[in-house]
């Protein structure tokens, strides 16, 4: 399976983890991008395994970017830019959306981006009138976009490092997103560069968003320093050569070939099974149930 190649895993959020230990025979090397799964990996894996395991922080290039406005006067502008997936917090930004009305604060909320929720929040939103939704087709037009907002709100429940954010940062937007993993707060230093509040907990975001909408100034300073950050840590020029130089070494990173030791937890899991089968007999199974 690997006899002539060296193996690099990617672990970019929870659901990879589990391969990572599974697969753990066949892997040469794992790269993280975030601290908290970089760790998660250390305890998990055996102990002759801690030197394969990397942090590489992945950068966004930073030329050509869309120029911070330093004065966004008036209306305040908000934007979410993910995959429209429950665990993205699609229905949590209704209850963001919600709340805002009620308090009067006023506002405009751009949404960017697909995914399988799509119709049923365009169909829940159809009468809201400060609410846009947006497919643009190169990054280029996202950035356009979202450098003409002031926060970028993420109430995701599940993610790694998400590109959005950085991208989203780099235009000078302060990000108020939900603590989704420890390793987060390697990116927003909570209150200095963006805030972090506590998994579903939708008010502290409105309470955040009102704090800023009345003080422009703060608004403003948050801004600055959203887009400090990324030039500082997550500027590609540098985090790419990080990648480079280990990425040389594959010769010396292979590991001698392992062996094979998957468990399955049933026959059905074999991969001597075609899947037209496997789906077909646990379908027959759950039905009987």
């Amino acid at each position: 399976m690997q006899k002539n190649k060296t193996v690099v895993y990617f672990c970019h959020d929870e659901l990879y983890v589990n391969n990572a230990v599974t697969y753990e025979f066949l892997i040469d090397v794992y790269v993280t991008h975030n601290l908290h799964f970089y760790r998660q990996l250390r305890q998990l894996l055996p102990h002759n395994r801690e030197n394969d395991i990397y942090y590489l922080p992945y950068g966004i290039e930073l030329a050509n970017r869309p120029q911070l406005i330093e004065d966004k006067p008036g209306l305040l502008k908000i934007i979410f830019i993910a995959r429209l997936h429950e665990k993205k917090g699609v229905y949590d930004l209704l209850k963001i959306y919600e709340e805002l009305t009620t308090r009067n604060v006023h506002f405009q909320l751009t949404i960017i981006g697909n995914g399988p929720e799509k119709n049923n929040i365009v169909a829940k939103t159809s009468e809201y009138k400060n609410i846009n939704f947006s497919s643009p087709k190169t990054t280029e037009e996202v950035l356009r976009i979202a450098a003409e907002n002031h926060i970028y709100v993420l109430p995701s429940y599940l993610d790694g490092i998400p590109v959005a954010l950085l991208e989203a940062m780099s235009v000078g937007l302060v990000p108020i997103i939900y603590k989704f993993n420890e390793g987060i707060t390697e990116v927003i230093q909570d209150s200095k560069s963006g805030y972090i509040v506590n998994s579903g907990d939708y008010l502290a975001i409105c309470d955040i968003i009102k704090k800023l909408d009345d003080d422009r100034d703060l608004l403003k300073s948050l801004s600055r320093k959203a887009k400090e950050k990324i030039e500082d840590d997550y500027n590609a020029d540098f985090c790419f050569q990080n990648y480079y130089d280990l990425f040389k070494q594959f010769e010396t990173l292979k590991k001698p070939l392992r062996e094979l030791r998957i468990k399955y937890d049933g026959i059905l899991d074999y991969p001597f099974i075609p899947q037209i089968l496997r789906n077909t007999l646990r379908k027959l199974k759950y039905a009987i149930k």
